[in-house]
């Protein structure tokens, strides 16, 4: 229309300049001709220029809506105006709906231009080029060019205003309203999941060559997933985006070419929000509002690479079982800057409610796939997803506790860090088996308490197997192992309520159902090099939370350090309903080693650094390896050598560790006022616990009291907990070959270390009053309060909250008592009695204690509780150990025990310790020392009370 309005007015221009060209031989004298013409065309250019702005490009759109409409029954479309510029090669076209019965496309307005005029080869390769450069400049027709014939495309495509909507997949619920009604009536036959088109898609070179590439450009594009019968809607929103199609060569020769799409996104939003219209009584509110929604994720720029070959057919001359690959399915995702994710259970429960709504199981056994023949179509056999971090970005898990209180977890990944997942598209007689491999750099975890500080790794790489079987309802087999590198972990007892939140948030929402319960068994293996564990040991727990500065100057800290630590679990969750659960878990520590740190402002730190100084200046480093001999009285009663010899003992002086242990220290520096106590070569803990499991149902689900019972087993009588079978617990653990370096501190740090971990000052206190504060001194009311309940109604947070967002229900159940059986045993231990000695003092050796073996066992049941402490044989040498045993000073006892018996009572819901046994044995005790050796075990002793 343009090309032709320019035409007619050239006309009209001629005919007004030079009116002989229409007037008739013989005019009369009084006509004005002239003007009449001019009138008449500039009324027919005015229509004619009015039609051309407003009527024709809707007038056609009107038609080829019609068209459309003929040729596409079952959807509605419609096209508000087309424009069509055939010099230009371009088609304008504005206010587009494209609805079906499960999706809607709207496009505000849009251009596309194909450059017919110019010759194409088809020798470029596209697939190299980047559709959307960083530096960009955007032309007239609105797509994003670089100045350069990089993206000489013969075919571009501009959108403004695109919007997509997935509603409903109704093919997928007609197949199972077939499937369910096919059941019922008993006619029901499996469709062959094997069959595809055999026929090989014509004239594809034909158009690759007519159109090599595609490059198009959105603004403001929106992508959103639900309807008014699911809870939450998702939509992903990015503002501007430029994207390139085009083909390539196929991985494998079978495959005729490759489909490639890259696509760059500026300011990427992804949303939760609240759908229109739906309906519930329990409705899931978000815990944070941002908005429009709950935003899931933002990025500035986040770049796809979507390929995908296209199937060819099998030939018949090759085996099919090997030798090519497969048709390659892939999708590349990488995350640009200012990336923040956020996730939580909330996040999760609108996941599964999205999941479940537009991919329903139909419980149907899955066909085991069969194997391709010669002249069918190639299948993909995998889809291949990759997400990496371009740049630093943070993760943040939200949850909230049963008062509506948020509280979050932030964990930074540096870039470098990428995911792969790897999901079948087969299925074998057993089923099929995902893969996920993480490895993430620089890993960095805070929490939302006072106290930030939570962990941090330089790597962590994860594998995740999951196999699948064909029936839904089979037992799932999820393998997880995982490995980090230099990693610190700073622990307070806050952060196991912190947790518990976590979690009860996470399972919150759900009751158990036999008919959804689907078995799963979870093999969990951790291996972490070069770690610390800190633990804060302040006494009465009182905690420096300053920011400002690195070290926290005023907390007592203890670190278990090592260089490998290797934790190895099983979880058979294989029945709904056991009686009993048993779980049990290894932990393996090569070369652990205690570090302590005594702050400034504590009146022992000056005497404690002199005293790690006197000991570096006092012991050489020929003096880490030594043996020794134990004494013991003959028939006559005189002190004779052992004939065999022990085997060498390793220990370590002064402010290090042996060399051939680990030396990677991260926040426990020697220049922050760190120090080593104590080293291991070996540590091993083994804990099992057996649970006997209660379900949890809400209130509005009406149980019969024969299941109810069976279920939650209590008494006759309705007595409490005391007269059920109790869960059990063991720990062991096994040190091997351990020195010790006996500071005073040592015991003060170990006992603020119980209190504060395991006993009365679980809550910290700081000397803030922020909201943050408020917030960690919230949980540490709810610990407290805990400990005043009786133990069948302790739970972490209120349930009696109106306004909870999951109101959890009352415990339909009766909490049982846990009965605990700890034992440690150390065997070849070796421990220095440090003490001050001049820097040219006379004595050169300081006492050393050896004892072949350590055994520690602590027993508590519901109404009692054993302790056993067992030292056989123990011997102290005051002087060199490597003179003989007549020249130096020995204090040698063969055996020492302590038996203690505390009985607990079982009146009232509420556990109480009322009497303590005790009772001690030691055996065979000889001693030779002078006065001299006797005052420095004095010293030492001395030594060490002052230090505690």
């Amino acid at each position: 229309p343009t090309d032709l309005w320019y035409i007619l007015s050239s006309c009209a221009v001629r005919v007004l300049m030079d009116p002989t060209v229409v007037s008739p031989p013989t005019v009369s004298s009084g006509s004005s001709f002239w003007f009449e013409g001019f009138l008449i065309w500039t009324v027919v250019g005015a229509v004619w220029l009015f039609y051309v702005i407003f009527i024709n490009s809707r007038l056609w759109g009107f038609v080829v809506t019609l068209v459309l409409r003929k040729l596409v029954p079952k959807a509605d479309v419609h096209i508000g105006s087309i424009a069509v510029s055939i010099l230009g090669g371009k088609l304008l076209f504005r206010d587009v709906r494209y609805i079906t019965t499960d999706f809607s496309i709207r496009i505000v307005d849009g251009v596309i231009i194909y450059r017919w005029w110019k010759h194409f080869t088809g020798e470029q390769d596209y697939s190299q080029q980047d559709p959307a450069p960083d530096r960009d400049d955007e032309s007239q027709d609105g797509f994003r060019c670089t100045g350069q014939s990089s993206l000489d495309c013969p075919l571009k495509v501009a959108l403004n205003g695109f919007q997509m909507h997935c509603y409903n997949r109704t093919s997928v619920y007609d197949h199972l309203e077939s499937i369910f009604n096919g059941i019922l009536n008993g006619g029901y036959r499996p469709a062959d999941a094997n069959s595809c088109d055999e026929s090989v898609a014509t004239g594809s070179e034909t158009w690759r060559q007519i159109v090599p590439a595609v490059h198009f450009h959105i603004s403001s594009g929106n992508i959103a997933f639900g309807n008014r019968l699911v809870p939450t809607a998702l939509s992903i929103h990015f503002e501007s985006g430029s994207g390139l199609y085009t083909t390539s060569t196929a991985s494998s020769q079978l495959d005729p070419f490759r489909h490639v799409m890259k696509m760059n996104c500026k300011h990427v939003k992804v949303r939760l929000s609240e759908s229109e219209g739906y309906s519930s009584e329990k409705m899931d509110a978000a815990p944070r509002h941002m908005g429009d929604g709950f935003q899931v994720a933002k990025s500035d720029s986040v770049k796809f690479h979507y390929i995908w070959d296209e199937p060819g057919l099998v030939p018949s001359n090759s085996d099919t079982s090997g030798g090519n690959a497969p048709p390659c399915w892939s999708l590349c995702i990488k995350l640009g800057q200012n990336t923040d994710i956020m996730h939580g259970p909330w996040v999760r429960r609108q996941r599964i409610h999205l999941q479940q709504f537009f991919y329903p199981l139909d419980y149907q056994k899955a066909p085991v796939t069969e194997r391709l023949l010669p002249g069918m179509r190639r299948r993909y056999e995998a889809f291949e997803l990759d997400v990496e971090a371009t740049h630093k970005m943070m993760m943040s898990f939200l949850f909230s506790s049963l008062d509506r209180v948020n509280f979050l977890l932030y964990v930074s990944i540096d870039p470098g860090s990428h995911v792969h997942m790897h999901l079948p598209w087969v299925v074998d007689d057993k089923g099929y088996t995902m893969t996920l491999r993480a490895d993430l750099k620089h890993v960095e975890a805070t929490t939302s308490l006072e106290y930030r500080r939570f962990a941090k790794a330089e790597d962590i790489n994860m594998d995740l197997k999951v196999f699948y079987p064909r029936q839904w309802n089979q037992t799932q087999e999820w393998e997880w192992s995982m490995t980090a590198t230099e990693t610190t972990i700073r622990f307070l007892y806050i952060h196991v309520p912190f947790f518990q939140v976590l979690l009860d948030d996470w399972s919150a929402g759900y009751s158990p159902d036999l008919l959804s319960f689907i078995p799963m068994t979870l093999k969990l293996k951790l291996t972490v090099n070069s770690f610390e564990l800190l633990c804060f040991v302040n006494h009465f727990n009182w905690l420096d939370t300053e920011p400002a500065v690195h070290i926290e100057k005023e907390n007592a800290m203890l670190a278990f350090c090592g260089r490998q630590l290797a934790l190895t679990t099983f979880f058979p969750f294989t029945e709904f309903q056991p009686r009993l659960q048993t779980i049990s878990c290894d932990i393996q520590g090569e070369r652990v080693v205690l570090r302590l740190r005594v702050p400034e402002s504590r009146g022992s730190y000056s005497s404690i650094q002199a005293l790690i100084h006197s000991n570096k200046q006092h012991f050489t480093t020929e003096e880490v390896w030594f043996q020794s001999k134990l004494p013991h009285r003959s028939t006559s009663g005189a002190i004779e050598e052992n004939e065999e010899e022990e085997e060498d003992d390793i220990f370590f002086v002064g402010n290090e560790i042996p060399d051939d242990a680990t030396t990677w220290r991260g926040d426990t520096v020697i220049e922050d006022g760190w120090f080593d106590c104590w080293f291991a070569p070996m540590v091993c803990l083994q804990i099992v616990y057996t649970s006997h499991p209660a379900l949890l149902f809400e209130d509005s689900i009406q149980l019969p009291a024969a299941l109810q019972r069976e279920i939650s087993p209590q008494s006759a009588d309705g007595e409490s907990e005391w007269r059920q079978e109790p869960d059990h617990m063991e720990v062991h653990i096994n040190v091997y070959d351990s020195g010790i370096r006996l500071f005073g501190s040592i015991a003060k740090h170990f006992l603020d270390f119980k209190n504060n971990y395991f006993g009365v000052y679980q809550p910290y206190h700081t000397f803030s009053s922020s909201e943050l504060g408020k917030r960690s001194r919230g949980l540490g009311s709810i610990i407290r309060e805990n400990e005043t309940k009786p133990p069948y109604s302790r739970n972490l947070l209120s349930r009696d909250d109106p306004y909870c967002s999951h109101p959890k229900p009352e415990p339909n159940y009766v909490e049982r008592q846990l009965e605990v059986v700890f034992s440690l045993t150390g065997h070849n231990n070796t421990a220095q009695l440090p003490m001050h000695v001049g820097a040219h003092g006379s004595r050169r050796h300081l006492p050393v204690l050896k004892t072949s073996s350590i055994y520690l066992e602590f027993r508590k049941a519901i109404d009692e509780g054993r302790l056993i402490i067992n030292l056989s044989p123990t011997r102290c040498y005051m002087s060199d150990p490597k003179q003989s045993i007549t020249e130096q000073g020995y204090l040698f006892m063969s055996d020492f025990q302590m038996l203690g018996h505390g009985f607990y009572s079982d009146v009232g819901p509420v556990l109480v310790e009322y009497g303590w046994l005790i009772e001690l044995r030691m055996k065979d005790i000889i001693a030779e020392m002078s006065t001299s050796d006797a005052r420095t075990f004095v010293d030492w002793l001395d030594t060490f009370v002052f230090h505690v």
